[in-house]
């Protein structure tokens, strides 16, 4: 009853553009916390280190103590001690797919309704 109550005021491109804003600003990475053991060669990291500065870049290698990754083109050497967590960088299919309908979606309303004044209820009905 209160769903209802609540698509009745809504108007369909204000809440295909909400629901847009929401997508993007979510973003279409994830990212999992790993240990220096689970670093993988050219695979995308980003390191927290313990000066608080967060760094993204391609691990390279390990040498002793220190982890090497390519950064803006440049291999740069991190100290393991400085390095307060490690978090493995990868691309959500799920949001970009998801991202993808939803664009969609908002460009058809926005064609199709363009010139009506309707409701998300109203369309639901239809």
């Amino acid at each position: 009853m209160v769903g209802v109550l609540l698509l009745e005021n809504v108007d369909m491109k204000h809440l295909v553009t909400t629901l847009l804003v929401l997508v993007i600003i979510t973003g279409c990475n994830t990212y999992k916390t790993i240990g220096f053991e689970e670093f993988k060669k050219d695979k995308r990291y980003e390191l927290e280190l313990a000066n608080g500065q967060a760094v993204d870049g391609r691990y390279h290698r390990t040498v002793g103590d220190s982890v090497y990754l390519t950064v803006n083109a440049s291999e740069v050497a991190f100290p393991k001690q400085q390095i307060v967590r490690i978090r493995r960088k990868k691309i959500s299919t799920l949001s970009v797919v998801g991202g993808f309908a939803l664009a969609t979606a908002g460009i058809i309303a926005f064609i199709d309704y363009a010139d009506k004044d309707q409701t998300v209820l109203d369309t639901v009905r239809e």
